[in-house]
Formats: C-alpha cells, sequence, structure tokens
C-alpha cells in the first residue's frame, strides 16, 4: 500500500491539489521577483540588479521550505501513480 512521507491519509486528488498550489505560489514569487526589478530602486539600492539580488536573497526563506515541499510531493505523486 502506498504510504506518502507528507500524509499518510492523502489521496491522488489531494496530491494534485497541493503540487499545483505550490505551483501557483511559485509563479507568484516570480511575478513579485519580476515586479521587484521593474518597480524604483530600494532604500540603499542603485540599480535593478541590486533590487533583483535584494530580492532573491529576501525570498529564500520562502524559496527553501517550498522547494523541499515540492519534492517530496512530486516524488509522492509518482510514487502513487506507479504503485509503489
Amino acid at each position: 500500500m502506498f504510504k506518502s512521507n507528507l500524509n499518510p491519509e492523502i489521496t491522488l486528488e489531494t496530491l494534485k491539489g497541493r503540487i499545483w498550489t505550490g505551483g501557483l505560489l511559485y509563479a507568484l514569487w516570480i511575478v513579485f521577483f519580476i515586479l521587484s526589478g521593474l518597480s524604483f530602486p530600494f532604500v540603499g539600492n542603485k540599480t535593478q540588479a541590486d533590487n533583483l539580488i535584494y530580492s532573491f536573497i529576501a525570498g529564500l526563506p520562502f524559496l527553501v521550505p517550498m522547494t523541499i515541499y515540492m519534492v517530496l510531493a512530486v516524488k509522492d505523486w509518482q510514487r502513487f501513480k506507479t504503485g509503489k
């Protein structure tokens, strides 16, 4: 029987929903990342590249756990589909 790393009582539909939600959160982060490059410089920054570097560093606390979560969710989805 399939045992999920994230939740032992998960269904395929729930797992798909979690993957879609994670993907949408990544898309939202990318939109904000692009907008930070297009906006006026933050305090102490001189160029758009400074804004992008600052935004990436500020986004790391979000990106690291989301990446770990998405890796586990996709692995679970693949295991669920193969029945292992």
